[in-house]
Parts: structure tokens; C-alpha cells; sequence
């Protein structure tokens, strides 16, 4: 379980989703679902700790205004 901002629900299914993703555990998604599917690890955690918005109304923000924030608040922590 990877649990993190709620703009990037769907991320698994576009490439470009994977673009932005947090390190909780010291996994990226992509790891933590990786060491989950081949039973690796049984990775859980949630990220409570960055500053990403947490208002799931997706006209706040567009994709790419979003990932620009996201990418700017990894670079930062």
C-alpha cells in the first residue's frame, strides 16, 4: 500500500505518472508496487509529510500545473 496525493490516482495507467512520485519508505511507487507484485516486500506506509494539496477537485489544478508543483516540492524536501 503506497498511499499519496490524491491528484495522481490513475497515474498507473500514463507514463507520465510515474514522473512524479514521492519516496515514503525510501521507495518510489514504482518500487513499492514492484517488491508488492513480485513479493519482495509487503510495503505499507503513507505519506502524510509533504506539500502537495490534498483537494481532490481536479479543476484546481491542471496535469501539468500539478506536476510542476509536484516536481517542485520533491526537489525541495
Amino acid at each position: 500500500m503506497f498511499v499519496h496525493s490524491c491528484y495522481r490516482h490513475g497515474h498507473i495507467f500514463g507514463r507520465d505518472g510515474w514522473k512524479c512520485s514521492f519516496v515514503v519508505g525510501n521507495n518510489t511507487i514504482g518500487e513499492a508496487i514492484s517488491d508488492w507484485y513480485f513479493d519482495r516486500n509487503s510495503f505499507q506506509m503513507i505519506d502524510t509529510q509533504n506539500n502537495v494539496p490534498r483537494d481532490c477537485n481536479i479543476t484546481v489544478l491542471s496535469s501539468p500545473e500539478f506536476d510542476r508543483k509536484c516536481l517542485k516540492c520533491i526537489k525541495t524536501e
